[in-house]
């Protein structure tokens, strides 16, 4: 699944950042499709989400006497890790989301947070099993495995 509309362009060094997230539209999918009416976004909504994003281009840390642009480097994970994986993408999001309306019920959110541990280990593992199985490197094993298993029950 090619996922042409993320602003990662095979490791180019020289992308101009601001164009790439100004150019987001968070109202279609990755691979192009627009999202049904009751899941858009707002404009208002689009706006904020472009704010922090560009907002984390500015951030920048010192290791070891060198500077490191941070946020373009966290910007480029999150894209890359969208791009390769965007079940688990979708996964954590859902997670999160049910965690975040957690924490906003008072006296109970702390415990409903510990019961929603068994349902977050379903859901991430529903999403990186889902990832893994449209993977190659995946089809292969589990080519070879059935290949060995039928050559020793054939025998």
């Amino acid at each position: 699944m090619d996922q042409t509309n993320l602003p990662i362009k095979d490791d180019n060094r020289f992308i101009d950042w601001e164009e790439e997230i100004n150019n987001l539209n968070f109202n279609k999918t990755p691979d192009g499709h627009t999202l049904p009416p009751e899941q858009r976004l707002s404009p208002a909504h689009n706006s904020k989400l472009r704010e922090a994003m560009l907002s984390m281009l500015n951030i920048t840390t010192q290791v070891g006497g060198v500077l490191v642009q941070a946020g373009q480097m966290a910007l480029k994970l999150v894209f890359e890790a969208i791009k390769r994986f965007p079940n688990t993408a979708c996964g954590l999001l859902i997670v999160g989301t049910l965690h975040a309306i957690a924490n906003c019920i008072p006296f109970f959110g702390f415990f409903l947070n510990g019961l929603l541990l068994p349902f977050d280990v379903v859901i991430l593992g529903a999403a990186v099993i889902k990832d893994l199985s449209e993977t190659k490197v995946f089809k292969n094993f589990i080519s070879a495995c059935s290949t060995y298993v039928g050559g020793k029950i054939a025998a």
